[in-house]
């Protein structure tokens, strides 16, 4: 398991070469670099996983099955988010955080009819 979104683990629909994740991001509050070019930095204890991950091409009903999956988990669905699960590679844990799918999610149809009619499309999900 890479990557689920509440219960539903996208890591069978993935492309694994494809797959990336910023896992713990740090961030900071008022840091700054000096008159002298030092760095102050004010890092906070909060981090932020980011993943992306491409998803395999697949039909219309693949599709709909697959987007039941996501937005089945939602706890907000203005906000696309859910508490999801993820393997951390800094740390070699698996953890769980309250997590966004990207606000741009777009699809890509394919000329080949049914059997792939959407291409390989990309979710981000970024942690609060």
């Amino acid at each position: 398991m890479l990557f689920k979104f509440g219960d539903f683990d996208l890591t069978p629909h993935m492309v694994a070469k494809k797959y990336k994740i910023r896992p713990n991001a740090r961030q900071d509050l008022d840091s700054y670099t000096d008159a002298t070019g030092e760095t102050h930095r004010n890092a906070l204890n909060h981090t932020k996983t980011i993943v992306t991950a491409s998803i395999m091409p697949m039909s219309k009903s693949e599709k709909v099955a697959f987007m039941q999956g996501i937005t089945s988990n939602y706890i907000n669905p203005l906000e696309r988010d859910a508490n999801c699960t993820y393997y951390d590679e800094e740390y070699d844990v698996e953890k769980t955080g309250h997590f966004y799918l990207d606000p741009n999610l777009e699809f890509v149809i394919n000329e080949d009819g049914e059997d792939n009619r959407y291409a390989e499309f990309s979710m981000t999900f970024t942690e609060y």
